[in-house]
């Protein structure tokens, strides 16, 4: 077994002279005066790369400074590629959709994606920084999208002291077995001034933590941690606790938050929980660490710096050796591989990164087997590409998709350099990676995807310039090898250990029933996701009977989506299931039905399936409602129609290739329907948004003019 502190010290002997090489490799780019010596880690030369502004970032290390505008440039475009021709760039996007999928259209979002998370009602949350904000006025903009509708509806935490709505972009964030979104940490400061970090000028971590109530789409405060905490990740326990670690502290010295802190949430959805330090636990992590929950009692942490690797028991808050991953792999992505309900979780895949240097991004995956006495490291299919700040969304049928990525760190772009613009998927065996086509907009650092309920994934963020408001949706190849199966009704909750029903016409062709976690995910990091197989057996009527998982430590008590699939592989739309180990499952506040393809959104798979049958609890009253739609009565006018479910106040601008505008602000009263004329000068590709305000709340659509 390793000495941890010999370790460490040689950890960051080799991660000062990754730092030094990175500042040195940029200066000299850059012409400018040489780099002298460092004992910069990696994590600070990440804080170099993320500053208020978004668009001016700096690399400092002793006695000198180079600076460097980010705006894309064609060298680095060159990177991408990686070596690739145009010609082998058109296959794949002439490839068979069966084999390799395909992209919708690029769709504007509200706020751009840093943070994205599929709530338990089909909707998906997703919150980022405000936008034009400033060191002194920063602050979080959230929102909630239907996929189904294409509405959406803002959503902001409570205030910061500076006014502004709770700086929490950055933090961590996890579900409770009720569905609440617990969100600790964030951003308290940007760097200031000479913005050194050795003067305390750096990074700020927050101390706050939040639930988020997504059934009435509420904030509520929580008790604050002992130190704040800048890039954490959080875990949630069977008994519904959940671990907070990592991170950096409010210090503005940008020192690592070494506590261990214990969130134990309320028993009622929108009360008021406790902390606690448990000092045994305490343990120095590099940011956003990749920790998942294993059976018995066990906290895995399996990076991403080679050293975090460790085994965190909860019964007496102390920690175990793990062997070393490999190398480092800083912005890389970590899932736990897709496992049997009866048997639980037995191995971690940890995929893409870099280490923190200057190196260009690595497309090597790692495996830690944990299913024997003793873990053992393996190496996995390589991806074509290699890619830092990748998401790896988990997928029904059990393969694993890769999207999105650049090189890591290389001037002039930063942490944005190098855009992959196509994803990879892996195999039905999970041996190999297969290239798919590329999306229209970059997707590196601060990027993030979900899995949406109807089986496609959704690919956002990327902050850098114009593309920091853009969707992109992709439907993966099972939804084009024939027709879906379909769910006609099942449980809407489940206890631990016994048999429900699941009625379908299509109930013969049924081979297996998997859940889907909700995804949680920021910074390549996800702190929710699972794909777990339920036992399925056949019956003659119909229907099929589904094993629930057999206990907590394999699948932790809350929400999942229900996937049917044929031999095929090919996925149902889902239900939503809860999990439960209540005697009498109270199944909470029922989700809606899953969302179906809108002309807001891409089109629909080849096969749309019909509706599912299931109870839906209509929103509170007080929730502000707007339907919109675009018609030409006369040619050459274009109109907006729209009607309200309350009273408010309506926006309605336009983007154009000239730029945005506010066409009218208007009144309107509950259950009107209004017609507002527009430019008839607008061209396909201009986007219309109509914004209505009631109550206190805000929703929007946007529509496009075709």
């Amino acid at each position: 077994m390793r000495t941890d502190t010999n370790n460490r010290t040689r950890l960051r002997t080799r991660r000062a002279k990754l730092a030094l090489g990175t500042a040195a490799a940029m200066a000299a780019a850059l012409a400018v005066a040489p780099v002298m010596a460092s004992s910069l880690r990696p994590d600070r030369l990440i804080t170099r790369f993320e500053t208020p502004d978004l668009h001016l970032h700096v690399v400092r290390s002793v006695g000198a400074a180079v600076r460097f505008d980010v705006r894309r440039a064609e060298a680095v475009e060159a990177v991408a590629r990686q070596g690739r021709s145009d010609g082998q760039i058109s296959s794949l996007a002439a490839a068979a959709p069966s084999e390799v999928g395909e992209w919708g259209p690029p769709i504007k979002m509200m706020v751009s994606g840093i943070h994205s998370v599929q709530l338990p009602t089909g909707r998906v949350l997703y919150f980022a920084n405000l936008a034009n904000f400033t060191e002194a006025g920063h602050g979080t903009d959230a929102w909630t999208w239907d996929p189904a509708t294409g509405d959406w509806n803002h959503v902001p935490p409570p205030l910061g002291p500076n006014g502004k709505p709770a700086n929490i972009w950055c933090g961590g964030q996890s579900f409770l077995s009720d569905g609440r979104l617990v969100v600790a940490g964030g951003n308290a400061r940007f760097p200031i001034g000479n913005r050194e970090a050795s003067e305390g000028n750096g990074y700020k971590g927050l101390d706050r933590v939040f639930t988020f109530n997504p059934f009435d789409e509420t904030w509520t405060e929580q008790p604050r941690m002992r130190q704040g905490r800048w890039y954490p990740t959080l875990v949630t326990l069977p008994d519904d606790r959940v671990v907070i670690l990592g991170g950096l502290d409010e210090t503005g010295f940008e020192n690592r938050n070494t506590d261990l802190e214990v969130f134990t949430p309320s028993a009622s959805i929108g009360g008021v929980g406790s902390i606690a330090h448990k000092p045994t636990g305490d343990r120095d992590t590099q940011l956003y660490p990749h920790l998942k929950y294993f059976p018995g009692n066990r906290v895995v942490l399996t990076g991403p710096d080679a050293g975090d690797a460790g085994i965190l028991d909860t019964t007496t808050w102390t920690w175990s050796d793990l062997p070393n991953l490999p190398e480092d792999r800083l912005w890389g992505a970590s899932v736990i591989d897709p496992y049997d309900a009866a048997t639980g979780p037995t191995s971690i895949t940890m995929v893409g990164g870099s280490d923190g240097g200057s190196a260009a991004a690595d497309g090597r995956s790692f495996r830690l087997n944990l299913a024997g006495a003793t873990p053992t490291w393996s190496s996995g299919p390589t991806m074509a590409l290699g890619r830092s700040h990748v998401n790896a969304q988990l997928l029904p049928d059990g393969s694993t998709f890769a999207v999105g990525g650049g090189r890591g760190i290389l001037a002039p772009d930063g942490l944005y350099a190098g855009p992959v613009y196509s994803a990879e998927i892996t195999n039905s065996a999970g041996n190999a990676w297969i290239e798919t086509p590329e999306q229209v907009n970059r997707r590196t650092y601060h990027s993030s995807s979900a899995l949406l309920p109807d089986g496609r994934v959704v690919s956002t963020g990327d902050d850098k310039d114009t593309v920091k408001r853009d969707m992109q949706i992709y439907s993966p190849p099972y939804l084009f090898r024939g027709p879906r199966p379909t769910i006609t009704a099942t449980a809407a909750a489940a206890t631990y250990g016994e048999r429900f029903r699941l009625t379908s016409g299509d109930a013969s062709t049924i081979s297996s029933v998997v859940l889907m976690a909700p995804t949680a995910t920021t910074h390549s990091t996800d702190m929710s996701q699972r794909a777990i197989r339920l036992t399925v057996t056949p019956e003659t009527s119909g229907s099929v009977l589904v094993d629930a998982p057999p206990n907590a430590e394999s699948v932790l008590p809350g929400y999942y989506m229900l996937f049917a699939l044929n031999s095929a592989g090919v996925p149902s739309v889902a239900t939503w299931l809860r999990v439960t180990d209540e005697a009498t499952p109270d199944p909470g506040p029922a989700a809606p039905a899953p969302p179906q393809p809108a002309p807001a959104v891409p089109a629909a798979p080849p096969v749309a399936p019909p509706p599912v049958v299931t109870t839906v609890v209509p929103r509170p009253a007080a929730r502000a409602f707007l339907s919109a739609r675009l018609a030409r009565p006369v040619k050459g006018q274009l109109w907006a129609q729209a009607r309200f479910g309350t009273s408010g106040l309506l926006k309605v601008s336009v983007e154009t290739r000239r730029g945005p505008r506010v066409l009218c602000r208007v009144p309107v009263k509950a259950r009107a329907v209004i017609r507002c004329r527009l430019d008839g000068r607008l061209r396909g590709s201009d986007r219309v948004t109509l914004a209505f305000t009631s109550r206190g709340k805000t929703v929007a659509r946007i529509l496009r003019v075709r």
